[in-house]
């Protein structure tokens, strides 16, 4: 698997990021998905903090690999409903509908949190050609990915929502970066530390706007 174009766009552009680690961190993440589920097609690694997602995708950059090794979808679905019957409440039920809107190649998914103590500070997304990929690989994969299978969803984003999120990572950088200069302004300005400058962006912002509209004011203030 290899980085999309933006999330290499936005490895390179970090600010006050070790970008080096992040980047080895992610692939790592893929070779490691691979090599315990080797349909795996897709990874999102998300960062809460810096509200970032970054991907990795197997094949081009628009469709990760579209090849379902477990036969033709027409004959698993009819196999899936057979085996369900007429219980529409069952979690095979549901991922199978799921399936129907799913993007090309995308046939499982599986959402693992990362968490520091109580607190989630990110989430690794993975992706599969094959349905059932997960199943059983949970504690696995967690442990692998420095994740926690505590709360894992199963096909929840069989449309590869994250990779449209990673697509908006520059523009995340981008705003990252006017936070951090607008912060050591503030900071400047007002001789404080930088926590105390980031609650001044904070209030600043006042819940009417987005922070990076704030620091963008606070950069449009400087001589």
């Amino acid at each position: 698997m290899k980085p999309l174009p933006e999330t290499d766009e936005a490895l390179d552009e970090l600010v006050g990021h070790d970008a080096r680690d992040l980047r080895a961190q992610l692939l790592e993440i893929g070779r490691q998905a691979q090599a315990i589920v080797p349909f795996c097609v897709g990874v999102s690694l998300m960062l809460v903090r810096e509200g970032l997602t970054l991907t990795l995708v197997a094949g081009d950059d628009e469709e990760p690999l579209a090849e379902v090794a477990e036969g033709e979808p027409g004959a698993e679905a009819e196999a899936e409903a057979e085996a369900d019957g007429d219980d529409v409440l069952s979690e095979e039920c549901w991922s199978r509908v799921a399936r129907q809107d799913a993007a090309s190649g995308v046939r499982s998914s599986l959402s693992l949190p990362i968490k520091r103590g109580s607190r989630v500070v990110g989430r690794v997304d993975l992706y599969a050609a094959a349905a059932h990929s997960f199943d059983g690989r949970h504690v696995e994969l967690a442990d692998a990915l420095g994740a926690s299978a505590e709360d894992a969803v199963t096909d929840a984003d069989l449309s590869f929502s994250s990779r449209a999120a990673a697509r908006q990572a520059p523009n995340t950088v981008a705003d990252l970066r006017d936070i951090d200069v607008a912060v050591g302004t503030l900071a400047a300005w007002q001789g404080r530390g930088v926590e105390a400058a980031l609650r001044s962006l904070e209030a600043a912002a006042g819940g009417r706007l987005s922070l990076a509209e704030a620091a963008r004011l606070v950069l449009g203030l400087r001589p």
